[in-house]
């Protein structure tokens, strides 16, 4: 039933991959329409590649491994229990943790409702043995699987074990370890399970006495043990596991009669071996198909099989000839206008371009999922865009690995530093994390942070920076000979809203300091606004020092307003005078040509020039003036040839303009 269960479930993956998919032509990833590249680790960067032709788009993720690095490593990574399913991601982060720093993962190997559904081994440990597919369309009908062998180097290829128990002088084949008994199966269960889920159409031969214990079995083992008893054939199955032994289950009528005669305290020997090429390997992880070999597509599944043929979202793995360098590959899919996916002979192709000597195909659909860990982040997060819009729990993932000690400080990040602080005001500057040469986190020590003022703008206690100068400075930052620096900007200025990079910040600040110019209440100068007439005879008096001998006779200035004797002085002087017969018109606003006119009558300023505005004639009430101040640089005009002389002037133009005639 078990069996059954698990070719149920890869048809349902298969009919998955099949549905509503296009039938375009297939892409060869032919043109490259972006890249980017991310060193992510030590000889491991993230590559991220689009593709289009005609309407077909590919949208890939490729993890590009050297494992000449000494402190890179490829590992299984598996959920635990182990027949549970988990992400991706969340597998790489659990795995994750100082020494042993998970850069990247894919989604691995098949899976069944029980677990993986292909052969794992670590070190020889036989994890899960496992099953191949039987039919036409399954991609695991050939034994293949991606390792890394006992030289250390990635092999990628066909696996054949050997696995048999040999009793009363014959050898007979074990075909699965504790998986469901079906039809002319031999199973090996072992003390790991309780019992052995077997129906009545077969034998259970009972072991117990083992030379060794079963919870755990290798390949190389020769595990031996004497008959205890045996189920008959017809009579109930379900047999119980011992602690000290292990069980044979036959289900062949023919060889079941046979065996079930056995009489108990008969000695029987089980041998668990595998061909040398992946002998000792690190690890061995099993899916399908073989995808190239030599450096040529080469499937090891029927190539009409739609497995092979629909274009769908993929995950692979694939190895160079000298087995040091290896890409963890995904190919989005079925995702329309963003990526199509691959067929396999497509995908064979691509990873043969990148390198590859050989390649398998691992699980690949809506479970196809690629973690990174960023530069200067500390565990991986998804990177790719999974078809079913988030990620599918899996049974296993390949993972590379940073396994290097604690380095030598090298990368200081901090938390968001404001580039600009006000004079007198303070605030934190912390880290948030330092990377060593590794690029993996480091463990913080406070008391080995060091903070430098540099510029004269403000000190330090502790992490807390006070402004106390204005100007443009920086601190520094360091930790085991790693700095960084950050540029800070005081602003001294008195205004809220008159920053110390505005254009007329000078000219306001000097104008305040000498008491001419006020803001508001709220702390504001307001420098685009405009200046009234008023406003102007009051800053004109101040500078001036000018006081009033007699009343002005402005019907519409009366004694309470508030610039009435700055008026009566501008007035009395003839710097400022009416602008219509008995009227000042205080709240006028003043206009550039007025500017010019009181600045030159104020200041008693000389000279002329040949300068030649579009808007201002010879006729202009205001030429002379203008060109006066225009000769001494008071003010200029605009990049399109006029003065505007009737423009409304602001209050920052006027201290520019007031400042530079004060200086001059």
């Amino acid at each position: 039933m078990q069996r059954k269960m698990g070719i149920l479930v890869v048809c349902l993956l298969l009919l998955q991959l099949s549905i509503n998919l296009p039938t375009t032509k297939a892409a060869v990833f032919d043109k490259k329409v972006q890249e980017k590249k991310t060193v992510v680790a030590p000889d491991v960067t993230h590559i991220m590649e689009n593709y289009q032709t005609g309407n077909v788009k590919e949208a890939v993720n490729i993890l590009d491994i050297n494992l000449k690095n000494t402190y890179t490593n490829l590992e299984i990574g598996l959920p635990n229990p182990l027949n549970s399913l988990k992400t991706t991601t969340s597998t790489a982060k659990a795995n994750s943790y100082e020494g042993h720093r998970v850069i990247g993962a894919v989604n691995a190997s098949f899976f069944l409702s029980t677990g993986p559904a292909n052969l794992l081994a670590k070190n020889n440990q036989i994890i899960n043995y496992g099953i191949l597919g039987e039919k036409f369309d399954s991609p695991t009908q050939k034994p293949v699987a991606f390792g890394i062998s006992s030289s250390g180097k990635a092999i990628a290829d066909y696996y054949t074990t050997k696995l048999s128990f040999t009793v009363d002088g014959q050898t007979y084949p074990i075909d699965l370890i504790n998986s469901e008994r079906t039809a002319n199966k031999n199973v090996l269960y072992t003390s790991v399970k309780k019992t052995t889920g077997t129906n009545p159409w077969g034998i259970d031969i009972v072991v117990t006495n083992a030379s060794k214990s079963t919870k755990e079995v290798y390949f190389g083992d020769t595990i031996t043990g004497t008959v205890s008893s045996i189920t008959q054939y017809g009579q109930p199955g379900n047999s119980a596991i011992p602690a000290d032994g292990f069980v044979v289950s036959v289900q062949n009528k023919e060889l079941a009669t046979k065996l079930s005669t056995l009489p108990a305290d008969t000695p029987i020997e089980v041998n668990l071996s595998i061909d040398d090429k992946w002998k000792d390997a690190e690890f061995i992880l099993a899916a399908g198909p073989l995808l190239v070999k030599d450096g040529k597509v080469n499937i090891s599944m029927p190539t009409s099989s739609s497995f092979v043929t629909t274009r769908s979202d993929r995950t692979a793995v694939a190895v160079d000839s000298t087995g040091t360098r290896v890409f963890l590959v995904t190919v989005d899919g079925r995702q329309s206008g963003y990526s199509n996916g691959t067929n396999l002979k497509d995908l064979a192709s691509f990873l043969i371009s990148k390198g590859a000597s050989a390649a398998i195909n691992l699980d690949g659909g809506g479970s196809t999922t690629m973690a990174v860990r960023q530069p200067f982040t500390i565990l991986p997060a998804l990177a790719n865009k999974p078809s079913g819009g988030s990620e599918r729990r899996v049974s296993a993932i390949l993972q590379v690995v940073n396994t290097a000690p604690p380095g030598q400080a090298k990368t200081i990040k901090l938390n968001k530093v404001a580039s600009s602080i006000q004079k007198g005001k303070s605030m934190d500057i912390t880290v948030s994390q330092i990377f060593d040469e590794y690029m993996n986190p480091v463990t913080v020590d406070p008391a080995k942070l060091k903070y430098t003022v540099q510029g004269n703008i403000g000190t330090m206690a502790g992490t807390k920076f006070t402004a106390t100068n204005g100007g443009a400075g920086k601190v520094i930052v360091e930790y085991e000979g790693a700095k960084v620096e950050v540029s800070i900007l005081v602003d001294d200025s008195i205004y809220k809203d008159v920053k110390s990079s505005f254009w007329a910040y000078p000219s306001i600040q000097y104008l305040n300091t000498r008491g001419l110019i006020k803001g508001y209440p709220d702390g504001t100068f307001k420098p685009n606004n405009t200046i009234t007439r008023a406003e102007a005879a009051t800053i004109i008096a101040r500078a001036l020092d000018l006081k009033k001998t007699t009343n002005p006779s402005f019907k519409d200035v009366k004694s309470t307003h508030y610039a009435y004797n700055e008026i009566a002085a501008v007035a009395e002087k003839g710097i400022l005078t009416g602008r219509e017969a008995g009227s000042f018109s205080p709240d006028g606003k003043l206009m550039r040509a007025e500017m010019a006119t009181i600045l030159k009558r104020a200041y008693q300023l000389t000279g002329t020039t040949t300068a030649k505005f579009s808007d201002v004639s010879t006729k202009h009430w205001a030429y002379d003036t203008i060109n006066t101040l225009i000769a001494n640089k008071i003010t200029d005009g605009y990049e399109d040839g006029t003065f505007k002389p009737d423009r409304q002037i602001s209050r920052a133009e006027f201290a520019t303009m007031l400042d530079r005639v004060e200086n001059k």
